[in-house]
């Protein structure tokens, strides 16, 4: 018991190991034989004997066919079907049959089976022979009206065709029933084997779940409990929690594992104190390194210096950023301004001109000024969006929005659209979110809008609105039946102003999709598409369920 105790932990596991294994190979090694020898068994059941026995059956029907077609032949000379049926196992029946006897035969292990089988193949071709005499000679009705040939064929069948048959069929019936005894033999001796292996089996599970049992309890005593206080040690340490084992007192690898964790909780708990408060930003914590060669504590301090600068020059970059968003959103919100007042002008005198001197003027003049009224329209058009872009998320208050609602609103604006076209615009049950209204009414009208503009010709628009929860966010889609995006152009359509299709195919700016983008992200979300060219579009959006402000 002493040289027992004095055994180290790895070397036990290994031995405990090690008889499981054998366990498991010899189980394995007996049960590959067992099947082998088992498929050897089974392949010649299903592949030889079986297949042998059907075509003795299918030998014994031909030759009693064979006596009944022939005994017809000669008193029955009306029946043309059996006739045909005896020319049939002359010409093909009989040479197929005796290929497949022939082919089974090279697998038997029986030398008198093989004799048995080619004296059967030559009586029977005797008997053709006989048969065949007696098919010449009667061959028209006029044959069965000679008494010669009528009574010559009905003496071979009474004396010749009769008895060989009878011989043949008892010859061959003996060689059937030694054929059945055989297979009964080796099935049974085929269900033995898989008795045994199952049996065997049986026993070697039981002996490999005790063996199991013993030896998860030794590990649980021995080995696991002391790891699993370990674990909850260690765990506690990346809490910044720092506790101590009991030592055992051993010697053995446990023991010196509990020193260890020991002796690491003490030197770390220094070092996850400082680790928590550089983490609550308090970058005026004291700390040393534990050694010259503490590498953790060296990182941990170069970590909170170079944290203390990336907070004040993170700082400062938003103020900064800030700043610049400020004047560039003001800056596009006086430029679209204040370019309204002048486009204006020049489109009401480009009208005046157009209504006062349309066929009047030379040349291409009309033409010239269609152009000039619809670029100043194109124009116009720019100069809103841009000004609505640069107004989104002007409204700085977060509030409960009611999704339903917005879809409500949204369908009413869009009524006369989803009229003409005929649309059909469903949605499911849609979530209360933290955000800007009058964003996320416009997002949910852009994309229902886009919907129902890119639909395929000849069909109508089928728009589907869902929203489920996904970890902390909601996570919307809008599907339709549309003309559908190539995947190349997935990125490009969020693009302020970028369009696929010419204004002739499709009106508008180009900047819908860019606002989405913008809203989307405003509420801490992201925005992201599914399609195919011809099969529709599925744009997909979250928004966080607890939204705060900035």
């Amino acid at each position: 018991m002493v040289n027992l105790l004095q055994i180290s932990i790895k070397r036990r596991i290994y031995l405990s190991f090690t008889l499981l294994v054998i366990l498991f190979m010899l189980g394995g090694f007996i049960t590959i034989l067992t099947l082998y020898n088992n498929r050897k068994l089974s392949t010649r059941l299903s592949n030889v004997i079986n297949p042998s026995l059907e075509t003795m059956d299918e030998f014994q029907r031909m030759l009693v066919e064979s006596k009944m077609f022939t005994t017809n032949w000669v008193f029955l000379r009306s029946k043309e079907e059996d006739k045909l049926s005896l020319k049939n196992i002359h010409e093909h029946g009989y040479y197929h049959l005796k290929q497949k006897l022939k082919t089974y035969s090279r697998n038997w292990t029986q030398q008198n089976w093989v004799d048995t089988l080619s004296d059967l193949n030559k009586g029977f071709e005797e008997l053709m022979m006989i048969e065949r005499q007696i098919m010449s000679s009667l061959q028209t009705f006029s044959d069965y009206d000679d008494p010669v040939k009528k009574l010559e064929a009905e003496r071979l069948v009474e004396e010749e065709v009769l008895p060989r048959s009878e011989a043949l069929l008892t010859k061959l019936k003996a060689l059937s029933g030694r054929g059945h005894e055989i297979r009964r033999r080796e099935q049974l001796q085929l269900d033995d084997s898989s008795r045994k292996l199952t049996s065997f089996l049986i026993f070697i599970a039981i002996a490999v779940i005790v063996a199991g049992a013993l030896l998860s309890l030794y590990l649980s005593n021995v080995i696991l409990g002391p790891i699993q206080k370990i674990k909850r040690i260690v765990n506690d340490l990346g809490k910044g929690i720092t506790r101590r084992l009991e030592n055992p007192g051993q010697d053995h690898e446990i023991g010196q594992m509990v020193a260890s964790v020991n002796h690491l909780s003490e030197k770390l708990e220094a070092t996850a104190i400082f680790a928590s408060e550089v983490g609550a930003r308090n970058f005026n914590m004291p700390y040393s390194p534990l050694s010259d060669e503490d590498t953790l504590g060296k990182s941990l301090i170069a970590m909170r210096d170079n944290l203390r600068t990336s907070e004040l020059n993170l700082e400062q970059q938003r103020r900064e950023l800030e700043r610049k968003n400020r004047e560039l959103e003001q800056f596009a919100y006086v430029a679209s301004h204040d370019l309204q007042e002048p486009l204006r002008t020049t489109s009401s005198f480009v009208e005046l001109l157009h209504k006062q001197y349309k066929n009047q003027l030379e040349g291409n003049a009309d033409k010239y000024l269609d152009y000039i009224l619809q670029s100043s329209n194109r124009m116009k058009v720019l100069i809103t969006d841009l000004l609505e872009y640069s107004r989104i998320g002007s409204e700085k208050e977060l509030k409960r929005v009611d999704c339903n609602t917005i879809m409500a609103e949204v369908i009413v604006d869009l009524k006369q659209s989803i009229t003409e076209t005929g649309a059909f615009v469903l949605n499911g049950p849609l979530p209360v979110v933290q955000g800007f209204p009058t964003e996320i009414k416009q997002l949910f009208h852009n994309l229902v809008y886009n919907a129902i503009k890119f639909r395929k010709k000849g069909n109508c628009p089928y728009i589907k609105i869902a929203a489920e929860k996904n970890g902390q966010n909601w996570l919307f889609s809008v599907a339709d039946n549309g003309i559908g995006i190539a995947r190349e152009h997935f990125d490009r359509i969020f693009i302020i102003f970028q369009r696929l299709h010419t204004r002739n195919e499709y009106p508008g700016s180009g900047i819908g999709l860019s606002h989405c983008k913008k809203i989307v992200e405003l509420h801490k979300g992201r925005i992201w598409l599914e399609s195919e060219p011809g099969y529709g579009t599925t744009f997909y959006f979250t928004i966080p369920d607890k939204n705060k402000n900035k």
